[in-house]
């Protein structure tokens, strides 16, 4: 399949089609209240522990569905980093500094007409440094269902923002990351066949766009048809087909179409979920057809009331606005595993998650595999693994602590690769200075071997504002 390869242009981020779905999503969960009034400081400690960094977990596959967060937050702050290798380079080291602001939002809305929600964890930094742009990092998920005939039509708007690597064999810094949007509209009409059985129709219209790389734009057109036969009052089982054609917009290279047939099994559990995705899917383009077997699995179970346990398995021909769109947003890091290139690939993933929680302490513990393998570019094969462990705790009120380790390591099957691994290990302290305000100081150490060796030393601290007495939360992402 002669696919295209990445040319450099410019594409303005945050278009206005983002900004103006960011506002509508934000003016439907208006009448959620942010703000906590309680008689004491909010704890310090953060509620949940930090997730996983760089171990992506699928999003829900029904396009018009919308998690409400089980918990609003809203953090504000303003920053000032410092670190020993600001680039993340072996050679010349830049000893610098960079000034953030920085949101992390999480709220829902749920009503008869309309569904809504916005996940973020945003900081727009400006280094010091003059060879190193001003970037924006992180994550905004803002999802909004309308219904336009109750339980029959609705229509969702979608859109993801998020980093990707441009150099699948450099280390992940503010010289390897580049932003890109995927904005995603279109209709879901859901007709009954019977007192059990109903067929659901789905079209969706995707527009992705990299900040950078024009030679990666595309545009989507999906289509979904499934048959679903509900077997007992919690669960469901339908055949479904899809296809999904995507064509470069500024780039003469052949479009290629992805189609998936498959058997589809979702069943809510007194104490979790399990559902499960399982048939053919394939890639066309150029004449040329590759088929593999397809298949999209999610367990989630509480092991009691204290801890949850979530294994997610996947096997699929997919793209890198395509891993973008179906990426669980809030993973703390600004940049995932995602790759910016216009190759498609075939994508294993298994992943494991365990999460403890108690009254002041949290933990949580995950381990991942991967195996990608990209159409017609082998240069880029690898297989991976991740291993995350969190904590946070809360010590008084007013003071709260956490720790975060997270390792990735990449084995290109290209013998002119050599392996990658990285390493994260960061700390941070939270003190609140009153109801909403707070100051937080962060330390973390970034190890990277294989390809390059070298290490960073980086320092970061925050004054911040927060209703919901998130701060701590927020600062998981130190590091990134």
């Amino acid at each position: 399949m002669g696919l295209a390869s990445s040319e450099t242009a410019m594409f303005p981020s945050g278009s206005r089609l983002a900004r103006a779905l960011v506002c509508l999503v934000s003016a439907a969960c208006a009448g959620a209240a942010l703000a906590q009034a309680p008689d004491e400081p909010a704890p310090a400690g953060a509620q949940a522990p930090a997730p996983p960094a760089n171990q992506r977990t699928r999003a829900t596959r029904s396009t018009t569905a919308v998690d409400i967060p089980n918990e609003r937050q809203l953090a504000v702050w303003a920053g000032y980093g410092k670190s020993d290798n600001l680039a993340r380079t072996a050679v010349a080291p830049i000893d610098g500094s960079y000034e953030s602001v920085g949101l992390l939002l999480a709220l829902g809305h749920d009503a008869e007409r309309i569904d809504a929600s916005i996940n973020s964890d945003l900081e727009f930094r400006t280094y010091s440094e003059q060879s190193i742009d001003d970037e924006t990092v992180g994550t905004l998920d803002a999802k909004a269902v309308f219904s336009l005939a109750p339980e029959r039509v609705s229509w969702l708007i979608d859109e993801n923002f998020g980093q990707g690597l441009r150099n699948a064999f450099a280390p992940v810094g503010p010289n390897n990351r580049e932003s890109f949007n995927v904005v995603s509209t279109g209709p879901r009409v859901d007709l009954p066949l019977g007192a059990r059985t109903n067929l659901e129709m789905t079209g969706l219209y995707s527009s992705r766009r990299y900040d950078q790389s024009n030679g990666v734009d595309t545009d989507s057109v999906a289509y979904e048809l499934g048959v679903f036969r509900q077997a007992t009052a919690t669960a469901r089982f339908g055949l479904v087909a899809n296809t999904n054609d995507i064509d470069y917009t500024n780039v003469d290279a052949p479009s290629y179409r992805i189609d998936r047939f498959s058997l589809r099994y979702d069943k809510r559990l007194a104490s979790g979920r399990v559902r499960a995705d399982a048939g053919k899917n394939q890639i066309s383009s150029s004449g040329r057809t590759d088929d593999e077997p397809f298949f999209d699995f999610e367990w989630t179970r509480a092991l009691s009331g204290r801890s949850d346990l979530t294994i997610t398995a996947t096997r699929e021909f997919t793209d890198s606005g395509n891993q973008l769109a179906t990426t669980t947003p809030g993973s703390g890091t600004g940049a995932s595993d995602i790759l910016v290139t216009p190759n498609p690939l075939e994508e294993k993933r298994l992943n494991a998650l365990y999460v403890v929680r108690m009254p002041r302490t949290s933990l949580s513990a995950g381990v991942g595999a991967t195996n990608d393998r990209y159409v017609s570019d082998s240069t880029f094969d690898n297989d991976g693994t991740t291993v995350t462990l969190g904590l946070s705790h809360t010590i008084s009120a007013r003071l709260g602590i956490g720790l975060n380790y997270n390792s990735t390591r990449r084995d290109f099957t290209d013998p002119a690769h050599v392996s990658d691994q990285d390493r994260t290990t960061s700390a941070w302290l939270n003190r609140s200075l009153g109801r909403k305000f707070g100051v937080a100081f962060g330390i973390s150490r970034y190890a990277r071997r294989g390809s390059q060796n070298f290490d960073e030393n980086h320092y970061e601290v925050r004054f911040d504002y927060s209703p919901t007495g998130s701060a701590t939360t927020a600062m998981r992402n130190i590091g990134r």
